[in-house]
């Protein structure tokens, strides 16, 4: 399934390449997340989280997914993402 980070660029500008590669990092996070149809508000917050992380500076899609899933640097998860993770997880299980 391919989703598009677009309709969460209100009110702020990127120029193509940019918005390609959060694009890119958008889609990767979901198929990071196995998207059996994620909750709006969970799209909502990927796409925050892509989306700040490229006002920041941040232009490589890999670290934009990772950021996304809130892995840290050093490869561990934030308890955000975990929480995020589980709750994924435990919705695509059927529970």
């Amino acid at each position: 399934m391919s989703s598009s980070i677009i309709p969460y660029l209100k009110d702020v500008s990127f120029d193509a390449d940019i918005v390609r590669g959060m694009s890119l990092a958008f889609d990767r996070t979901f198929r990071e997340l196995h998207d059996r149809g994620q909750p709006e508000v969970v799209k909502e917050v990927l796409a925050r989280r892509i989306v700040e992380a490229a006002k920041n500076g941040v232009r490589d899609s890999e670290r934009l997914c990772e950021i996304a899933l809130g892995r840290k640097l050093d490869g561990t998860w934030s308890a955000t993402a975990e929480n995020l993770a589980a709750s994924s997880n435990l919705r695509s299980s059927g529970r």
